[in-house]
């Protein structure tokens, strides 16, 4: 409708804008942010690694337009990902008009290491 017709109403959940670390977390920036919210309780499916690569689950908060991401495991991070599973069925990023964020990484590391990799540990 807003698209289409010029309507003035949201048409995107959250939309991933912008990173910038701070400290021992990631302040993560969204568009269509406006009346974010964790619908059924706290944020979940968000991940952070540091430069190991090595992602593991965080602790995510909603700050205005922005979620605060941070995990006790990782004292520098530096990458993001929200709901980037096969089947991410109960992450629960919206904003006030009822829709939800798309999943999204921060990262462009490779999903898979080369084969040779997993095999001889280089």
């Amino acid at each position: 409708m807003a698209n289409a017709y010029g309507r003035k109403i949201e048409f995107s959940g959250p939309v991933y804008a912008s990173i910038k670390v701070d400290g021992s977390a990631i302040r993560v920036k969204f568009t269509h942010a406006t009346g974010m919210t964790a619908k059924g309780g706290p944020l979940k499916w968000f991940q952070v690694a540091g430069a190991d690569q090595k992602f593991v689950d965080a602790d995510a908060k909603i700050v205005g337009d922005s979620v605060v991401v941070s995990s006790p495991q990782v004292g520098a991070p530096v990458a993001v990902r929200y709901a980037w599973d096969n089947y991410p069925d109960t992450a629960n990023l919206y904003n006030g008009a009822g829709l939800q964020a798309a999943p999204f990484r921060t990262d462009d590391w490779d999903a898979m290491p080369p084969i040779a990799a997993q095999f001889t540990g280089k």
